[in-house]
């Protein structure tokens, strides 16, 4: 179990990363950086894996 939880923790983490890498590519591509809504994104990111391994 030990393991799988692992896993699903390099998972998670991973998939916050990713999803804050396309954010910050979308907010160039629209040429839009002064535009905070990575920020919201980045925190409920942390936010749910923090729940998580608190749950958990």
């Amino acid at each position: 179990m030990a393991v799988h939880k692992a896993y699903l923790i390099q998972f998670l983490s991973a998939t916050a990363l990713i999803h804050l890498f396309t954010s910050h590519v979308a907010e160039i591509r629209t040429k839009n950086a002064r535009s905070h809504k990575f920020v919201p994104n980045t925190l409920d990111s942390s936010k749910f894996i923090g729940y998580y391994l608190y749950r958990h």
